[in-house]
């Protein structure tokens, strides 16, 4: 029994650690609800059996001995006791799986809103206070900061696919967009500029995962080109870009190939390119 709560509490840590860097995945946070339930369930059976052996010694002949044994075991019921009143006040917090991602799609939009308060703040700083009141009112934050701010929302109920995987939420994810144009020169001897595109996009991710997503990102970087869909927030809808990686860096971290069920976790970086 004391085996099987241990191997429990272990898988739990496991999972902790992994939801650091990913909190809002389904299958880690429902594998912390199975864990938590089984380690109840096994605490519960374990301190029905120190209850039942306590009953028995106290039961039986009285010695010096037993005596002891009756208080030792009196001590690790209360020990047992206060464990398992740490997992069901656990169990109680996280509550669903749909809740604890409800709970970081929110934190998020916190973290978004507070970005923006400090971009307002900045803009005010060093202009007078009409100006200041006309800006507040017609554009509270720069817009490539609005963009990054949107965008960080976007990610958490948008994931992004690579071809048809569907990817693990990134550490960071910064979108740039180049104007493709062209200049010709008129007989008049003026510049005529061409544009074909506004919304040519590069960006700079990284991502903190297991070696099994390590591996899959390696995958991509091999390839030529592949297809990357973003939810554009444009057209408030899905768009298929094609896209290559470059710069592409990946590290282990350090002690974290005795993270159990991933073979170590990984920084994973690059740059994506669009054709």
């Amino acid at each position: 029994m004391n085996k099987e709560i241990r191997d429990t509490q272990s898988n739990l840590k496991d999972v902790d650690k992994l939801l650091k860097m990913d909190p809002g995945n389904a299958d880690l946070l429902a594998q912390k609800q199975k864990y938590l339930t089984d380690a109840i369930d096994a605490t519960k059976k374990k301190l029905a059996e120190e209850k039942e052996a306590l009953a028995q010694l106290k039961a039986g002949p009285q010695t010096e001995e037993t005596q002891k044994q009756q208080e030792a075991l009196t001590r690790e019921i209360e020990a047992t006791k206060q464990f398992l009143e740490g997992l069901e006040d656990e169990y109680k917090k996280f509550g669903s799986v749909a809740g604890q991602q409800l709970q970081v799609a929110g934190d998020k939009m916190k973290e978004a809103g507070g970005k923006i308060s400090d971009v307002g703040e900045g803009l005010t700083k060093g202009i007078t206070v009409p100006v200041a009141a006309v800006g507040a009112a017609c554009r509270p934050c720069h817009p490539e900061e609005q963009l990054s701010v949107r965008r960080a929302i976007m990610l958490s109920e948008y994931p992004i696919y690579f071809d048809e995987t569907k990817l693990i939420s990134p550490s960071s994810w910064n979108e740039s967009y180049a104007v493709v144009e062209s200049t010709n020169q008129t007989e008049a001897g003026t510049d005529q500029v061409i544009v074909t595109r506004y919304d040519k996009l590069s960006v700079s991710a990284s991502f903190q995962c297991s070696a099994g997503w390590a591996a899959k990102f390696a995958a991509f970087r091999d390839k030529d080109s592949f297809e990357v869909k973003l939810y554009d927030l444009k057209t408030q809808d899905y768009k298929t870009r094609t896209m290559r990686i470059r710069n592409f860096k990946s590290s282990p971290e350090k002690n974290s190939e005795k993270t159990k069920g991933t073979n170590g976790l990984y920084t994973v970086s690059f740059d994506l390119e669009e054709f």
